[in-house]
């Protein structure tokens, strides 16, 4: 009996790409991770308990990691109020800032909540620009390092 097997020039590319795409996915799960205990950073100190979830999203051009806060409170703190319904007491000083993840005790209260009272914008905190700023050189390190091992598992058969 004799058997032929056809050896197309691309099979060798394909396990290649395949390999490196697996490579990508294992360190986009440590990116997720990364991102997510950033996050938690910005509300250490906070006691209303904020929830993350995060995942990895993937089509066939892109993979991206998705992190979001369930908490609605956060989504204020991040993004800002143009109009602040919610009158502070005047020693009122916030747990965040805007462009760091630190949480800080801060102090003061919230002494009432009136649609019709208007008082200054709360500056958002742009906790995601800021997070991007901060992992980009290790995120770049992370992925050519990914690529790195994908090529030389394919390389090696696996």
């Amino acid at each position: 009996m004799i058997e032929m097997k056809a050896v197309l020039a691309g099979d060798a590319a394909l396990k290649q790409i395949e390999s490196v795409r697996k490579a990508w996915v294992d360190a986009m799960q440590v990116e997720r991770k990364t991102i997510e205990s950033l996050y938690k950073r910005t509300t250490e100190n906070w006691r209303t308990d904020v929830k993350f979830n995060s995942k990895i999203k993937s089509t066939d051009r892109v993979l991206y990691v998705e992190v979001w806060a369930v908490n609605r409170i956060y989504w204020f703190v991040h993004e800002g109020i143009s109009v602040m319904h919610a009158r502070l007491s005047g020693d009122w000083k916030g747990k965040t800032k805007p462009d760091s993840l630190r949480s800080t005790v801060g102090r003061g209260r919230v002494l009432y909540v009136d649609k019709r009272y208007e008082g200054k914008n709360y500056e958002p905190r742009k906790f995601t620009e800021t997070i991007i700023k901060l992992r980009e050189k290790g995120f770049q390190k992370l992925m050519d390092s990914a690529t790195q091992k994908g090529a030389q598992a394919a390389t090696r058969g696996g």
